[in-house]
């Protein structure tokens, strides 16, 4: 670096002695322009072409009043009913089947999500005249989407049923299902043999003793059944849920419970139907992976009907404006480098007048969640003074 320092001083020098050296050498430069749009006109003959660059970011939006991130509308601790309708029946379902207080979830979800727009504005202008000048400006954009979709199925409640993967599962649930079957119907037998002749099983006198109870066994068990079909499916009955409570879950342990009261009842009364190793149909062995929740929110029936959560980018050509511009007055008359202190004091003034040519497309983000973007130039007439 210290052996540039000779060389680029000794071009500074030669660069501020070339002008007082050579007077026939003239320097001309355009005139600076302010950052915003002006009414300054060019000279008669002169083409000045312009090209700018503006980057903005979005990583929040308002909403209800409050300010939360782009990718809020897919970020929940748990995505339940309230978020995906399909759940809600499910829900209601298993808590019919005894579990009172079960909660369907899928996880927890976070989405990244950032927005980014990207305009190059161009310009043309012309002086037709000293006084007037003509001008058109046309600006890219470009509009990209940056998206990172994260899933926690730690925490997930219900999962994929195995019905639709595996091969069996309905025949398995079937045998399972119909064991709660074959004990209500046993039961019902029993009771009225019971009530047509007492003596005919040692149970019967606690059957007759217990009569109420006995028939809300019979009609819970097999609503029991049905809602276990429902849910879960099995061979030769109606579709079932698309998701079920997962094995081994605090749901799944409540239903085993209930289970486990079920069969002494029906041990009490003298029916085994109910064995120690009656359990329940299939449940769901692993949280939604991160797909298959791409797979739901795309779904348009049972999720959002929305395009994949992931990166994207837009580009199209922005509103085209034409504009006039037009010289009202100048007191310079025509000042330039030579100008003293007394003539800068001097006034123009001008106006500014824009209109629209082409409407551009807007340019919508391609993530979900986000806001509707475009950008559009957009100009009204103005005047003022300028030096």
């Amino acid at each position: 670096m210290r052996s540039l320092l000779p060389s680029l001083a000794a071009l500074a020098a030669l660069a501020l002695a070339w002008p007082a050296a050579s007077p026939a050498a003239r320097l001309s430069a355009q005139r600076v322009r302010g950052v915003t749009a002006d009414a300054v006109t060019e000279q008669r003959g002169t083409l000045r072409i312009g090209i700018g660059g503006e980057h903005t970011v979005f990583r929040d939006r308002w909403r209800n009043g409050a300010l939360e991130p782009l990718g809020g509308g897919f970020s929940f601790s748990a995505l339940g009913p309230e978020q995906l309708a399909v759940l809600g029946p499910l829900q209601q379902s298993v808590r019919d089947l005894g579990v009172s207080d079960f909660a369907a979830s899928l996880g927890s979800t976070s989405l990244d999500l950032r927005q980014r727009i990207f305009v190059t504005p161009f310009s043309l202008e012309f002086g037709a005249t000293d006084w007037l000048t003509l001008g058109v400006t046309a600006p890219l954009v470009r509009v990209r989407s940056e998206a990172q979709f994260r899933s926690d199925g730690s925490a997930a409640t219900v999962g994929l049923n195995p019905f639709f993967i595996g091969s069996g599962v309905g025949a398995s649930n079937r045998a399972t299902i119909d064991r709660y079957v074959a004990a209500s119907a046993s039961l019902t037998a029993q009771r009225d043999a019971c009530t047509a002749n007492p003596a005919s099983s040692p149970a019967c006198p606690t059957v007759l003793a217990e009569a109420a109870q006995v028939d809300a066994l019979i009609a819970g068990t097999a609503a029991f059944a049905g809602r276990l079909e429902s849910t879960y499916g099995a061979a030769g009955g109606v579709t079932p849920s698309a998701y079920v409570p997962m094995a081994g879950s605090a749901a799944e342990l409540a239903l085993l419970a209930r289970v486990d009261s079920l069969r002494n009842a029906f041990t009490r009364y003298g029916v085994s139907e109910i064995s120690a190793t009656t359990g329940l149909p299939l449940g769901a062995q692993a949280p939604l992976a991160l797909a298959d929740l791409n797979r739901l929110i795309a779904d348009s029936t049972n999720g959002y009907g929305a395009r994949p959560l992931r990166g994207s980018a837009r580009i199209n050509i922005g509103d085209i404006d034409v504009g006039v511009k037009v010289k009202l007055y100048d007191s310079f008359g025509g000042a330039g480098s030579g100008a003293t202190v007394a003539r800068m004091k001097a006034s123009r003034f001008g106006l500014r007048r824009d209109g629209r040519a082409h409407e551009g497309q807007p340019l919508r983000a391609p993530a979900v969640g986000g806001p509707h973007l475009s950008h559009r130039q957009r100009h009204r007439g103005r005047a003022g003074r300028f030096p």
